[in-house]
């Protein structure tokens, strides 16, 4: 009797790493520290929001200030950065005025990535993105990133850290 228990129990546990190992190489594929690059956002969001957020980011990209960022381990640890609620940006005749977010929300966590789904299991809860790498970038989908109390959707573009930026 203990032989087909013992049996059992190696072939769950031959399916349970399987299963386990079946996103390693796609995990591996984040590995590193993400910057916000880009946001294009999605059709249905509020536009005049959306365009200053879009401006919002890519002035503070050009200044090293992250609104956002993601630090992706080998052993499935995660930290991810979020500011984007806490800048104060607005449109004047001179373009878009914002500086580096007043705070951030700093989270730590574990991740799984499928390259389709972004799961982040983090203190506070747990976070789910449509994400893939996409040549150089890792794209999220989000439908309630906030720019000055409204939530705005669509595409955020991250680059890897790689020391030449």
């Amino acid at each position: 009797m203990k032989f087909p228990k013992v049996f059992i129990a190696i072939i769950l546990l031959i399916a349970v790493s399987c299963e386990k190992d079946e996103n390693e190489e796609a995990r591996l594929l984040l590995e590193g520290h993400w910057h916000i690059w880009d946001y294009e956002p999605s059709a249905d969001s509020p536009e005049e929001e959306s365009m200053l957020a879009k401006e919002s980011i890519l002035q503070l990209v050009e200044i090293g200030c992250d609104p956002m960022e993601f630090s992706f381990k080998v052993d499935q640890s995660v930290t991810y950065r979020d500011g984007m609620r806490y800048l104060q940006a607005e449109s004047t005749d001179d373009g878009v005025q914002v500086n580096c977010a007043s705070q951030y929300d700093d989270m730590k966590g574990t991740f799984d990535f499928d390259e389709e789904l972004l799961t982040l299991n983090l203190d506070s809860g747990t976070m789910l993105f449509d994400a893939a790498i996409e040549g150089k970038y890792l794209t999220t989908q989000v439908d309630n990133m906030l720019m000055n109390g409204v939530e705005v959707s669509g595409k955020l573009y991250f680059i890897r850290e790689t020391g030449d930026h």
